[in-house]
């Protein structure tokens, strides 16, 4: 899809799809490296084996998604951008 856009010479919704891209893999990978092994743990946990430091684990959990959603925030905001930056005159004139 950012090749689309590098074709029509709109380098500008190319950067975006890229940004874009780069922010929700960013979340896909904090997601899987660090939020998927607590919730294993939170998973394993009975009434009678929930650790001391249970609060800890859990901050620690939530800081994890308050970056996803900062990655997931500013990747919509990429997409919704797309639509906002103008085409290129020497593109749309070429054509």
């Amino acid at each position: 899809m950012p090749r689309f856009f590098f074709c029509r010479k709109s380098k500008e919704k190319g950067g975006l799809i890229i940004g874009a891209l780069i922010f929700l893999l960013c979340d896909t990978f904090i997601a899987l490296q660090y939020n998927r092994p607590i919730n294993d743990l939170f998973l394993s946990w009975t009434p009678t084996t929930i650790p001391t430091n249970w609060t800890t684990i859990r901050d620690e959990w939530l800081s994890y998604h308050l970056y996803r959603n900062i990655f997931k925030t500013l990747g919509i905001v990429s997409i919704i951008l797309i639509y906002f930056v103008k085409k290129n005159k020497n593109a749309t004139q070429a054509q």
